[in-house]
């Protein structure tokens, strides 16, 4: 079976950034949405990130993760990132991409995995709140 390149759909809903993993986005499809969400967020005071999961079929390749973790420099300030859909095996290496992107970034931005979108929604709308 072949999967085809993936990609990533965007959302923004100011602080909100939504991505949307489809297929199997690669190095250069991850570096693209995260130049476009450094773009868009320049004048927010923080974001959160919902991250959807449910149409990747797989983990990114280590190729895509060492260019998602190089890449990750965002000015604005993240206030937690919360990622559903994921399999035992995707929420591990999140776990682990996460971590090496706080460490490389210096950047305590909180991860969580959750089992439905809406579970990932109240907790970011908690994040939200106390920031107000």
């Amino acid at each position: 079976m072949t999967i085809e390149e993936g990609t990533v759909e965007l959302e923004f809903h100011e602080p909100m950034v939504i991505m949307r993993m489809v297929g199997i986005p690669d190095a250069a499809e991850m570096l693209r949405a995260l130049a476009e969400v450094d773009r868009t967020t320049v004048g927010w005071r923080f974001n959160v990130t919902l991250v959807d999961l449910t149409r990747q079929v797989q983990a990114a390749s280590a190729e895509t993760r060492k260019a998602i973790a190089g890449a990750v420099k965002t000015t604005v300030p993240s206030r937690g990132t919360a990622l559903f859909g994921a399999s035992f095996a995707m929420r591990t290496v999140g776990a682990l991409l996460m971590n090496v992107i706080n460490i490389t970034n210096k950047t305590s931005t909180v991860t969580k995995f959750f089992n439905t979108e809406q579970e990932a929604r109240a907790w970011l709308d908690q994040r939200c709140a106390s920031e107000r």
